[in-house]
């Protein structure tokens, strides 16, 4: 007999009660910080147990979309949360991407960051003047005396200088997926730290991205932000040899 037509396991009632919640925050008729019905209105809207909208309600506060406030009912999340981002960047690192698929990817997202940092010019100056601070200590870290500051000191000021530029873009969406690129990508930026003059490198491609958007210069902005990626390749390359010899 063909197996083309098999019975499909239901959907069970927790996954009914969440998709529900998935479903309403689609449609804004749940926004952030709002009150949510009781238990039972729930329940009885959705034709299931108040033990399944309990059950339900913890996983969906298990993944920061609810809050559940002891004594004063439950609230959709003002904001996403941490254990939200942190499941999607395990979801992003059980992808195996070679490094070749990871360039290509930072120099997508970031050239679009660089891109609204330009639309947003005369909303971001707050911004950009904490960009040029960065990169102000940056220089005076490579100029001190040799051993000064660590290799985890200029991974610090690195990470840093790429997260305000993703503030500088002024758009919160473009900014969040920009921070969490930026941590499934730490480690890699901090191994590339460790196979250059201390900054040295860092020195040369920050240079260059500041000095662009000085110039009102998004096509050298650009060129900046794509050097940069592909520095970091090359540091990476270099490790991943190191690693197999």
């Amino acid at each position: 007999m063909s197996k083309l037509f098999e019975a499909q396991e239901r959907t069970s009632s927790v996954n009914i009660v969440i998709n529900s919640f998935k479903e309403l925050l689609l449609e804004k008729k749940l926004v952030p910080g709002q009150r949510i019905p009781n238990e039972m209105e729930i329940a009885s809207g959705l034709g299931v147990s108040r033990g399944t909208v309990r059950e339900a309600l913890k996983i969906l506060s298990a993944f920061g979309i609810v809050e559940i406030k002891v004594g004063n009912g439950s609230y959709i999340s003002p904001e996403a949360k941490s254990v939200a981002i942190d499941s999607l960047l395990f979801s992003f690192l059980l992808v195996d991407s070679d490094i070749d698929a990871l360039s290509e990817f930072r120099k997508l997202i970031e050239c679009d960051i660089i891109q609204l940092i330009f639309k947003h010019r005369d909303e971001n100056k707050v911004e950009r003047n904490l960009i040029e601070e960065n990169f102000i200590e940056l220089t005076l870290m490579c100029e001190a005396e040799s051993g000064t500051y660590t290799a985890e000191q200029f991974f610090e000021n690195d990470m840093r200088f790429h997260r305000l530029l993703g503030t500088a873009s002024k758009n919160p969406m473009a900014q969040r997926v920009y921070d969490f690129i930026l941590d499934s990508l730490s480690y890699s930026i901090k191994v590339s730290h460790h196979h250059q003059k201390l900054g040295s490198v860092a020195l040369k491609t920050h240079r260059k991205i500041v000095d662009a958007l000085n110039s009102y210069d998004i096509s050298l902005a650009r060129e900046a932000i794509k050097l940069s990626v592909d520095v970091w390749q090359e540091l990476q390359s270099q490790e991943d040899k190191n690693s197999d010899s």
